[in-house]
């Protein structure tokens, strides 16, 4: 558990710091400098040898700050990176802040002029929360809504399962931590 546990630190860590470097610094806003092939290969494999994982998932949004802010409410994450990629799209990189509790959630928000959908696309995100229930009223005090009340679901040995939605109406299932298997 241990090593798997180091092994998505050092994957998520690999893939911030990939987002870091391409997005730039204070001293180089614009980005200009970009890793290396062989330092992006090293860090994607560093302590993760022979495991493949998910860094992060990304999700397009109406409005970036307001994502932004529900997510850092409902469910305590917080912001690790935003950046700009001019002429397509903004980014916020959220996450738990000691890093060790999941993949981040990358929202995005196009800015190349074209057309898009973000309401009630059939995506989604599952979160394993230590009380199902409390989420759920964060969840609706930060302005989404509740589908499925967190209940014990015998298709998942009892554990306790609830389904939400986020202001744009991704599907956030909520999972008790520890309780079973979700997906």
């Amino acid at each position: 558990m241990e090593h798997r546990r180091s092994a998505r630190l050092a994957l998520v860590a690999a893939v911030l710091s990939v987002s870091v470097a391409c997005a730039g610094s204070d001293d180089d806003p614009a980005g200009a400098r970009t890793p290396s092939p062989t330092a992006v290969t090293e860090a994607a494999t560093a302590d993760a040898t022979d495991r493949t994982s998910v860094g992060a998932a990304g999700i397009g949004v109406a409005d970036l700050r307001a994502s932004s802010q529900f997510y850092r409410s409902a469910f305590g994450m917080v912001e690790l990176r935003a950046f700009e990629i001019p002429g397509y799209m903004d980014e916020i990189v959220l996450g738990f802040d000691d890093m060790t509790r999941g993949a981040a959630v990358v929202l995005m928000h196009y800015t190349d002029g074209r057309e898009r959908d973000y309401q009630d696309n059939p995506v989604k995100l599952v979160f394993y929360v230590p009380d199902p229930t409390a989420t759920a009223r964060a969840i609706e005090a930060a302005g989404g809504s509740i589908v499925l009340e967190p209940a014990p679901q015998a298709a998942l040995d009892d554990a306790v399962v609830g389904l939400a939605k986020d202001p744009d109406g991704y599907t956030l299932e909520l999972l008790e931590a520890g309780g079973g298997t979700g997906g």
